[in-house]
């Protein structure tokens, strides 16, 4: 992979990440497939109803290739709905449900993986590199819409496969997984983008750091000062490219994970989610979602049991 990572340098890359070209993360595609990477061992996190999530990153489905894994330890999930610690060796697939992030655990030297994520508003492709718990390359690449057609009834036909345990399951993911990077690399090399314009260019960026870092606390200046872009000319394009605020945005992204949240883990405090998606405190959480939806989260959690 050094084409793709010829020109990065660890200090370009810090959390929480730098949207690059799709170019970039092509390259990883490719190596997969040239690798045959979905013929390596997988891991199964499936975590159960409950579950904390480390952050609010809803996606349907999730696919992570352990390049390098030095050190010792290694995840610790809800891997098949049993909470237990899986050691990884480079190579390993991490297959993830919506519910479940694993964590990693023990003393890891180095640590690099590619990340497929489908997300309900884009795919995200991700690389990271830490070495000693010192983040060396942390960037990312979103697809312009969610998948769809041939590549949603991959990822559907997957995701029944890694919740029905059995001794075969290995054996008849391989195929569904790498016709899954096949299909996404046509797709993602064949993405039809909008006319190179620097607003639009300006914008998208924009856009794409606000979808990868929602529930962190940003807001329109740390966003600007991280994009190197001076913010009353971000604010205006962000604007016109999608008729409203940055800041109108951001909310209205922690608001759809909150709902999300309050769906489908009924056991996780109503304070927990808030943080969870990035609101500043529960009151203030709770203030903008009574506005947004006319009730309070308690009260639409409860409707919606």
């Amino acid at each position: 992979m050094k084409n793709a990572l010829q020109d990065t340098s660890p200090s370009a890359y810090n959390w929480p990440g730098k949207p690059v070209d799709r170019a970039v993360m092509l390259e990883f595609l490719q190596q997969i497939l040239q690798d045959k990477m979905y013929n390596n061992f997988q891991h199964y996190a499936l975590a159960t109803p409950g579950v904390q999530r480390p952050f609010a990153a809803f996606f349907k489905l999730r696919l992570c290739w352990f390049f390098e894994f030095e050190g010792k330890g290694g995840l610790q999930a809800a891997f098949d709905g049993a909470l237990s610690r899986h050691n990884i060796t480079p190579g390993d697939v991490v297959i993830t449900a919506s519910n479940a992030i694993p964590d990693n655990e023990g003393d890891i030297n180095i640590y690099s993986g590619f990340t497929i994520a489908f997300h309900m508003h884009l795919i995200r492709l991700h690389y990271v590199r830490s070495v000693k718990n010192s983040l060396q390359n942390n960037i990312y690449y979103h697809t312009i819409r969610p998948a769809s057609g041939v590549l949603s009834h991959l990822t559907d036909a997957l995701n029944v496969l890694i919740h029905t345990p059995g001794t075969n399951r290995q054996e008849r993911c391989r195929p569904i997984i790498e016709a899954i990077v096949r299909q996404l690399y046509y797709e993602v090399s064949s993405e039809d983008l909008p006319a190179e314009k620097p607003a639009w260019n300006i914008a998208r960026r924009i856009k794409d750091y606000l979808d990868h870092n929602y529930h962190r606390r940003i807001n329109c200046s740390s966003t600007c000062e991280a994009l190197n872009v001076n913010r009353t000319y971000a604010t205006e394009v962000f604007h016109k490219s999608y008729q409203m605020s940055m800041q109108k945005y951001i909310q209205s992204l922690r608001l759809e994970a909150a709902v999300n949240m309050l769906i489908n883990e009924e056991k996780i405090k109503i304070k927990d989610i808030s943080f969870s998606c990035g609101f500043s405190s529960p009151c203030y959480f709770i203030k903008v979602f009574r506005e947004k939806y006319g009730c309070t989260p308690e009260d639409f959690r409860k409707r919606k049991i």
